[in-house]
């Protein structure tokens, strides 16, 4: 077992906590206070999750709605983080606080230490949980027994007195293919963020059709599965030669998503001998149309095939920087109602006009934006991220687009952007499009 002790990638931790807003994360009520006295209890509570370890989750949402999403089982290459919270470290709020927080690992009953810190510094509420500045990450290895992981953390108050500790477990497993999913599974993956399990990947990316293929002009991709799956299998890389190795007996569909993904990630690819006369052209298609997508969301919005970009990335980590990233686009209402006429067919435009294309896009990013947005507030960690976001990190100019988005939510007026997409859909081609009948050019319409 590989075991890291990593700082939180946010400096002067409980000042940022404080700052930021400490938060009751769900399933870890603030403790009650001491016997005898109104101090607030000394606690530590540890737990173990694949969220990412930036801890977005934690510290960019509203007080009481940070989310802790478990992992309680674990599979060769996989890596799961252990965090620690803390509480009861003062009086009252402005106290001066000294505490030590030391941590241990391993197999049940075989625990050893992996690292500590002592922290000072001043309070904000005592009865909030502060997220300690470093974690733990288990990476399990063919060396480890099948079995109970542990983690443990002692919390001791050095200005006060006084030693706490909490544990948590993790069972390492030998990988078994989960059933695949029913339904649409293209459709779940908007709750894959309130999940996290590698299973519940692989059971989205193994069953139904062919979801990276669309008709349309993003490469003949889906860009929003694209973006979900690259970023997924990115961080849950494991899973790869768990792939590679059911490829010879998978489904035709179930190969030609395999090859795909494999060339968005950087995968290595099948030889040839594995693979038949039509994979062969495939892979090698696909890895050509790999190579060309450039396409930066973070530097550039300039069409619909962007925000899905992000969606997927958001969806697939859960992270804040694209959730925020997503809500610039709503500064673009301002040629929302020329896009709406051009693809009503009230005002006609030239296709060969730069400066009239480029407003018509801005218009249909805006269309697209409001809808997916509004669509998605029902995401309860996207709610959270817009929440912390309109109170923390919005400039004034974009508050103004937010007053507008959401009076028009309130009202009904969100329109659906489907109704522009014939209208559009000869005006938004691009030279470096996949050939429509090439591999991975082929495919269904994506529906939205």
């Amino acid at each position: 077992m590989n075991v890291r002790f990593l700082s939180v990638l946010l400096s002067a931790f409980f000042c940022a906590a404080c700052a930021l807003g400490a938060a009751s994360a769900e399933g870890a009520s603030e403790k009650p206070v001491a016997p005898g006295g109104n101090a607030p209890k000394l606690s530590v509570k540890v737990f173990s999750t694949r969220q990412d370890r930036e801890c977005d989750w934690w510290f960019r949402v509203p007080p009481n709605r940070a989310s802790i999403v478990s992992a309680s089982k674990g599979w060769l290459g996989d890596r799961i983080g252990f965090f620690c919270l803390v509480s009861g470290i003062a009086e009252k709020e402005g106290d001066e606080y000294e505490i030590k927080i030391s941590m241990r690992a391993g197999k049940k009953g075989e625990l050893k230490d992996i690292g500590s810190r002592t922290l000072k510094g001043k309070i904000g509420s005592p009865n909030a949980f502060y997220m300690a500045p470093f974690s733990a990450e288990l990476i399990f290895e063919p060396s480890d027994e099948f079995g109970e992981y542990v983690v443990e953390a002692e919390l001791e108050d050095v200005k006060n007195g006084g030693k706490v500790s909490d544990s948590a477990r993790c069972m390492y497993e030998e990988w078994k293919t989960p059933p695949l999913a029913d339904g649409k599974p293209e459709a779940s993956i908007m709750n894959f963020n309130g999940d996290f399990d590698p299973r519940t990947l692989y059971r989205l990316f193994m069953s139904g059709k062919n979801f990276f293929r669309q008709a349309g002009p993003w490469y003949g991709l889906n860009p929003a599965t694209y973006s979900f799956y690259r970023h997924a299998f990115s961080k849950n890389a494991f899973l790869l030669p768990i792939l590679r190795g059911d490829f010879k007996n998978s489904s035709p569909e179930q190969r030609e998503k395999i090859i795909m993904l494999f060339a968005f990630v950087g995968e290595k690819p099948f030889e040839i001998e594995e693979l038949s006369p039509d994979e062969v052209v495939l892979q090698t298609q696909t890895r050509k149309i790999a190579a060309k997508i450039k396409d930066d969301p973070y530097s550039e919005i300039s069409q619909p095939a962007h925000l899905d970009l992000l969606w997927g990335e958001f969806f697939a980590l859960g992270t804040y920087k694209p959730a925020r990233r997503l809500l610039d686009a709503l500064a673009f209402k301002g040629d929302r109602e020329f896009a709406r006429k051009a693809a009503s067919g009230e005002i006609k435009i030239d296709p060969s006009d730069a400066d009239t294309l480029k407003r018509l896009y801005s218009g249909l990013v805006c269309v697209a934006a409001d809808w997916s947005i509004a669509s998605n507030l029902k995401n309860r960690l996207f709610n959270s991220y817009v929440s912390w976001a309109y109170a923390n990190d919005v400039p004034a100019e974009l508050k103004a687009s937010f007053a507008d988005f959401f009076k028009r939510l309130k009202s009904g007026e969100i329109e659906s952007p489907s109704k522009f997409s014939k209208r559009v859909a000869g005006k938004s081609a691009r030279k470096d499009s996949a050939a429509k009948d090439s591999a991975a050019g082929k495919g269904g319409e994506r529906k939205r």
